[in-house]
């Protein structure tokens, strides 16, 4: 990553995800991610960024199936 024209250790982390879920869900997920990543590379929080982007189900196919829209999406149990 670059930034201001310089190389940088900063990190852009981009996580993508359905449609639908709550705000606090979503700032959850961003939290959890950055800090793992910190526990993991010891990379300063501070040089780390989260992005949670948003897909509608409509647009999002798993296994040849179009994903059912929140809050009918359910998930399978580990096989």
């Amino acid at each position: 990553i670059w930034l201001a024209g310089k190389p940088s250790h900063d990190v852009l982390i981009l996580c993508y995800i359905r449609g639908g879920r709550p705000m606090a869900l979503k700032t959850e997920l961003a939290l959890r991610v950055s800090a793992a990543w910190h526990k993991v590379l010891g990379t300063s929080e501070d040089a780390i960024e989260v992005a949670v982007i948003e897909a509608p189900a409509a647009q999002t196919v798993r296994g040849g199936k179009r994903l059912p829209e929140p809050p009918f999406a359910t998930a399978k149990p580990a096989v």
